[in-house]
């Protein structure tokens, strides 16, 4: 209802007769609840009360005294709303007596549920004061348009068209978000997350306790080893604790450690692992005391908790030492005894020949060609990566839906290394006794430790650790206490450092002779790999390591394999002169099978193939090719042991370690022969049944937790050393002994810190696992000197410089006619004459912990 001038002049009237002002009316309207609810006059005041206020702050005499009034009304409407937060029990942290469960149990985005709810109108108004005005969000959308218009990404998803325009990861049954509902999506998280940080800022001004935020941000910059000064900027805005509160902070979750350690151990569930560390310390000045730089041995550890295993698995100490062949005190010198010879290998993973006359490992080096064809080969084949089936699981490690990944347990370093048997029992004692909390009646210095009964742990590390414990149980047969004779301790090989064996092995067999070397010689892997590794030639020569072992095996085969597609398409399908033209043909999958499968029975070796070759008169071999087979052959074994390693494929791994024992005999790394057969010797002949499901379901982890990135235990033992070393091990004047001891057993705590603040704080961008290697200029500079010098191809008569050795069979022949003599440690034997496997894989061990790439998970493919 409109108002003039005479009606406005009669209601004052009305007023000054009432003998009241209009400020005293409206107040006692809206304090009078009777009469603000049954007259219907006054109801309209109640529904449309914006109106008045609104005419009061437009109105220019009383914009001023609103602003101030609505801004005190406001402040106190926070406050209170504040107070309430900051005395809420779940919004209090308290950092000095911090536990590893609680600081994992912060969750940034609860924190914000829990702020809307108890504070709505201080989130409503920090969500209206941080959104971005609507030109500047349409402004964004216009560039992040034009940006994927020049990459070439589709503009609606943001995903790469492939070459017959479909969209990268499009599927036609799923509904794709675009790209604009993901970056509207990212835009409202990151705006929430601004929200969490403002009010934590503010409920930590008003109660120091409440600093879940804080604490969470302050393990992460430590984590981060971020320099002081930023620590004590972000501190005093509010954003972290002080540095002493996180040093607090730091100490409290150390304790804590301790008894997760124990906690863990309790269960008889756990193996444990452990391995040699050097770290140096440099110095700024150096003293008559102090060296410039330090090189301080120590020992890392960690536990794991066992999968797949039943509670009785591990109870068989009494058993395994009654046919152990270092009891002085069993009944019968044969009974328990067994040898290599008395496997089964044919029954032990049965193979069959399938309708097209091949194996199981035919079956997988056909897949390894077709794989390296879809990959690497002309565009045109990328459309069968998702149709590329994996080889079929001979015996696989299951991943358990609920819990895949491995729980892995960080166990303080030990101030000591154990590069000596009494220093390695030290590490043993240590670990079961003083951190694990583990015991026996006879352990007399521990009687309140966790007693370990008739159990025995499982015990995983390198060749090294392996012979000092079998060296330390041997010297301590003649004790009368299962605790003290170390009876207890399994030893279980690391499969990483057998994967560096296999490396190291394929070096040994094709580049370190020096015949391999020559600069004349256009067939030999050393001038092959001069080719793409020009800086590198020495190091290739000498001491390359297994980073760069593994690159020139992986890569230098993928193209000799590329090349021999190229003459496989010259004989089979004399159409296509090229991979190029046989692309342009649109071959189905199943030709690309054929023509692998056909390629496998010509360009792999099998038996006797190399013999048979090698026996024709020399007017009618080719040298070159025969060593090509032989190349491709073992290759192709050591592409199996990575994938079935990757994939937790004991059962393939099993069937690869046969081979790979003839190839060390003929390499001469006799240690790892001797190990692989004492493996095959106790899992499968001397151990009980649930003793061997145990280390055959737990000799390979998953710390992922994702499918085919299964890793050795000792990778992860490693994996923890180069935390230790370079990240984790502090900067500068905290690059101290004393707090890389403190802060190893927190390594699982500082990397999930750092997970949760990536993900929660939606920081993009950042990924710890590498992209692949860019491999155009390899392929183009290997396909063209093998096509060049016809590596591939059979020309008779031709002769090379470097005749490489059949290592299988020679290794066979070795391992038959070969004397052995036993060595102190239990089955430790030893081929008799040169071995020169020792020294150098001690060296190699200790230098390979900087060449251990963070996967997370750290854990890309290309490393392992």
């Amino acid at each position: 209802m409109s108002l003039n001038a005479g009606k406005v002049a009669s209601i004052l009237k009305a007023i000054d007769d009432a003998n009241t002002t209009l400020p005293a009316f409206l107040t006692h309207i809206l304090q009078n609840s009777s009469v603000l609810g049954s007259d219907p006059r006054t109801a309209d005041l109640l529904l449309h009360p914006e109106v008045v206020l609104d005419a009061f702050h437009s109105c220019g005499n009383t914009r001023p005294w609103t602003t101030r009034w609505i801004s005190a009304k406001a402040a106190a409407l926070f406050s209170d709303e504040l107070e309430r937060l900051a005395h809420r029990p779940e919004n209090k942290f308290n950092a000095s007596h911090a536990t590893i469960s609680q600081l994992e149990d912060i969750d940034i985005e609860g924190m914000g549920v829990d702020m809307e709810s108890v504070a709505p109108h201080l989130w409503t108004t920090l969500d209206e004061l941080l959104s971005p005005p609507e030109d500047q969000i349409l402004l964004r959308r216009r560039k992040r348009r034009e940006r994927r218009k020049r990459k070439g990404l589709d503009v609606e998803t943001g995903s790469k068209m492939d070459v017959d325009g479909i969209v990268e990861g499009g599927d036609e049954d799923n509904e794709v978000e675009t790209a604009e509902e993901a970056l509207a999506r990212q835009s409202e998280a990151r705006i929430r997350m601004k929200q969490v940080v403002c009010i934590a800022i503010m409920i930590n001004n008003r109660n120091a306790r409440c600093n879940k935020l804080q604490s969470l941000i302050s393990v992460f910059l430590h984590a981060c080893n971020t320099p002081e000064n930023v620590v004590n900027f972000v501190s005093h805005i509010g954003v972290a604790n002080s540095p002493s509160t996180t040093n607090s902070m730091v100490t409290s979750l150390s304790a804590d450690a301790k008894h997760v350690i124990r906690e863990s151990a309790a269960t008889l569930q756990d193996a444990w692992a452990y391995d040699n560390v050097d770290v140096t310390f440099k110095h700024t000045t150096s003293t008559p005391d102090i060296a410039p730089s330090v090189l301080v041995h120590m020992t890392s550890r960690m536990a794991f908790r066992l999968k797949h295993v039943v509670s009785d698995a591990l109870n068989c100490c009494a058993e395994l030492w009654r046919l152990s062949p270092m009891n002085p005190l069993r009944r019968s010198e044969s009974e328990g005894q067994y040898t290599f010879r008395d496997l089964d290998f044919v029954n032990l993973h049965p193979d069959s020949v399938d309708k097209y006359g091949l194996t199981r490992r035919s079956r997988f080096h056909a897949y390894i060609f077709v794989r390296d064809l879809i990959r690497h080969g002309p565009a045109y084949f990328r459309q069968f990566e998702r149709e590329l089936e994996l080889p079929e699981v001979v015996d696989g490690i299951p991943l358990d839906p609920e819990n895949p990944k491995t729980e892995i347990v960080h166990v303080p370093m030990m101030d000591s290394p154990c590069a000596s048997p009494g220093e390695n029992a030290d590490v043993l004692e240590d670990t079961f006794a003083k951190q694990a909390g583990l015991g026996a009646p006879d352990a007399d210095d521990y009687p309140e430790n966790t007693q370990i009964g008739n159990n025995v742990a499982l015990v995983f590390g390198d060749l090294g650790v392996g012979d000092k414990i079998q060296s330390g149980q041997a010297s301590r047969c003649e004790e009368t206490t299962p605790w003290r004779r170390l009876q207890f301790v399994v030893y279980v090989m690391g499969l990483f450092h057998v994967k560096m064996a296999c490396a190291d092995a394929i070096w040994r067999l094709f580049i370190k002779p020096k015949d391999a070397q020559s600069s004349t010689d256009s067939y030999s892997l050393f001038g092959h790999a001069e080719q793409v590794h020009r800086k590198e030639s020495n190091k290739i020569g000498t001491k390359p390591g297994f980073r760069l072992t593994h690159n020139i095996v992986l890569n230098i085969g993928m193209v000799a394999r590329l090349d021999i597609w190229r003459v496989a398409l010259a004989k089979h399908r004399p159409l296509f002169a090229s991979l190029e033209a046989y692309a342009q043909s649109k071959p189905s999958l199943d030709d690309i099978y054929m023509l692998a499968r056909q390629i496998t029975k010509e360009h792999v070796p099998r038996g006797d193939t190399i013999a048979d070759l090698r026996r024709r008169p020399d007017t009618q071999r080719d040298m070159v090719q025969e060593n090509m087979l032989l190349r491709q052959q073992i290759f192709l074994l050591y592409e199996e042991i990575s994938y079935a390693m990757n994939q937790g494929d004991i059962g393939r791994v099993e069937t690869c370690f046969l081979p790979w024992i003839w190839i060390f005999a003929a390499a001469k790394k006799h240690r790892y022969t001797t190990f692989l057969k004492k493996y095959f010797v106790d899992v499968h002949k001397r151990y009980p049944a649930g003793l061997k499901h145990a280390i055959r379901m737990n000799i390979l982890i998953n710390p992922s937790g994702k499918p085919g990135n299964f890793r050795g235990v000792d990778w992860q033992v490693e994996h923890n050393n180069l935390y230790l070393q370079k990240i984790y091990g502090g900067r500068y004047a905290n690059h101290t002994k004393h707090n890389i001891i403190r802060e190893s057993s927190l390594l699982g705590v500082f990397k999930n810190a750092r997970m949760q603040v990536d993900r929660q704080f939606r920081i993009a961008g950042h990924s710890t696992k590498h992209s692949g290697p860019n491999l155009e200029s390899t392929i183009r500079i290997l396909g063209l000197h093998f096509e060049k010098t016809r590596a591939h191809e059979r020309i008779v008569p031709r002769h090379v410089q470097y005749q490489i050795q059949d290592a299988l069979k020679v290794g066979q022949n070795l391992l038959q006619t070969a004397v052995a003599k036993p060595m102190r440690g239990e089955g430790r034997v030893l081929l008799v004459g040169d071995d020169e496997d020792d020294r150098d894989d001690e060296d190699e061990e200790e230098e390979e912990d900087d060449e251990i790439e963070d996967e997370e998970d750290l854990y890309e493919d290309d490393i392992y």
